[in-house]
């Protein structure tokens, strides 16, 4: 039977693509560094844990960084960039009404403001971000912690998520996970293409 259902944040029920990256042109902006665009697609996987420190490695700079991400960003004009995902909302009441629900997400801080911006919060009985534990996504500590505080076991939970960066983190937890969106070669054990196909498909994973 299925009792858990642990969803990813970023791409999976909000748009933030366009948010992260107007973040990070305009942190490189404030500390007169070129903007690192080999390094662009870390901004949407690694962990925000940690991100200053891998993309920024003169400590100065670094510093200047954290001033700009703590005082100066506007986190509210960043939330205004920010899109709930289609059927996201509805994805998540449906899911409430009958199973436990948590977040497991690498970005950081942020995520509070952003569940309570879109009135997700009251869903989600435990948040895991990136601060959270010790270690980030995909370590197993984060679906092993979340399996805990919700009492269930691997087998009764699966992860809802959007690339092969949830598909490690299911794996290493040892629980099944949903992909959903365009990529189908990442590895999940099921593929939806949108967020109102997974009613029908958790209903159907508790019948077989």
């Amino acid at each position: 039977m299925l009792k858990a259902v642990i969803f990813d944040l970023d791409e999976t029920l909000i748009s933030s693509a366009d948010a992260i990256l107007i973040f990070f042109r305009r942190l490189f902006e404030y500390i007169d560094e070129p903007f690192p665009v080999d390094k662009q697609e870390y901004f949407y996987t690694g962990s925000e844990k940690g991100i200053l420190e891998k993309l920024i490695p003169d400590p100065a700079k670094r510093e200047l960084a954290r001033k700009f991400k703590e005082e100066v960003y506007d986190m509210g004009g960043h939330l205004n960039h920010l899109e709930l995902k289609p059927y996201a909302a509805e994805a998540v009441a449906w899911c409430a009404g009958r199973y436990r629900l948590a977040i497991a997400t690498n970005r950081g801080d942020s995520t509070p403001a952003v569940l309570e911006h879109f009135g997700l919060a009251q869903y989600f009985e435990y948040v895991v971000h990136a601060r959270t534990l010790a270690w980030p996504k995909p370590y197993p500590i984060v679906v092993e912690t979340i399996l805990d505080r919700l009492a269930v076991e691997a087998r009764e939970c699966v992860l809802v998520g959007d690339s092969e960066f949830d598909v490690m983190t299911a794996r290493n937890g040892g629980i099944r996970c949903v992909i959903v969106g365009p990529d189908r070669h990442c590895g999940g054990d099921w593929h939806i293409n949108s967020l109102a196909e997974l009613p029908q498909l958790l209903e159907s994973i508790e019948s077989d």
